[in-house]
């Protein structure tokens, strides 16, 4: 997992929040809770995909999508709370190359609405 991105969040406020479109080692945020909890998903250097619910505690989990162009749909979410670490991610073995589309978002509960998304396209490149 990347920890170094979470740490350098909860560090750094939204220094690398401002961070360019998604790849490889790039990460994806969800727009700000009104009360100011937040949530990041990733796909590491290593292909390890994760989500992180970072910010102020509101009650809201945060769930990451993941479509990879020509292989199947993967999910993952952190329902820990704003608690400094990030819900349990699963190892990928896709292909270098690989171009996809991420969306996280806020959730309340397990089936609520998916709420304050963002999504990006990008690709494997390690």
């Amino acid at each position: 997992m990347s920890v170094s991105v979470a740490a350098a969040v909860l560090a750094g406020g939204l220094t690398v929040a401002l961070a360019p479109s998604a790849s490889a080692a790039g990460a994806v945020y969800t727009g700000t809770s009104s009360k100011g909890g937040y949530g990041i998903a990733e796909i590491s250097a290593t292909r390890y995909f994760y989500a992180c619910d970072l910010g102020s505690a509101d009650g809201l989990r945060v769930v990451a999508h993941l479509w990879p162009d020509g292989h199947s749909y993967q999910w993952v979410q952190d329902a820990n709370g704003s608690n400094g670490s990030c819900g349990s991610g699963i190892q990928l073995s896709l292909p270098i190359g690989t171009g996809y589309t991420l969306r996280v978002c806020l959730r309340d509960g397990a089936d609520g609405i998916d709420q304050l998304c963002r999504q990006e396209r990008g690709t494997i490149l390690t």
